[in-house]
């Protein structure tokens, strides 16, 4: 996923970031018209630029899959 996070000069304060979203695929609509920005492998470190923010090139909708909370919880071995 995409997203920024600034520091403030003074330690104590908290840590703020954003997650970055854009329009939902297909799959995704039914439950949200927003959905997280997903960058490709080997991009992690190269997406922003000095100087701007580049176009996002839509993540394919055949890689994009959804899953309940439950089956999610399940693939990951835990036992809800």
């Amino acid at each position: 996923m995409a997203g920024i996070y600034a520091r403030s000069e003074n330690e104590s304060d908290p840590m703020t970031f954003a997650i970055l979203t854009t329009d939902a695929k297909d799959v995704m609509r039914p439950v949200h018209d927003r959905m997280p920005v997903i960058l490709p492998l080997g991009r992690e470190k190269g997406w922003l630029p000095a100087g701007g923010v580049p176009y996002f090139n839509p993540f394919p909708a055949k890689l994009t899959e959804m899953h309940s909370k439950k089956d999610a919880a399940e693939m990951r071995g835990i036992v809800t």
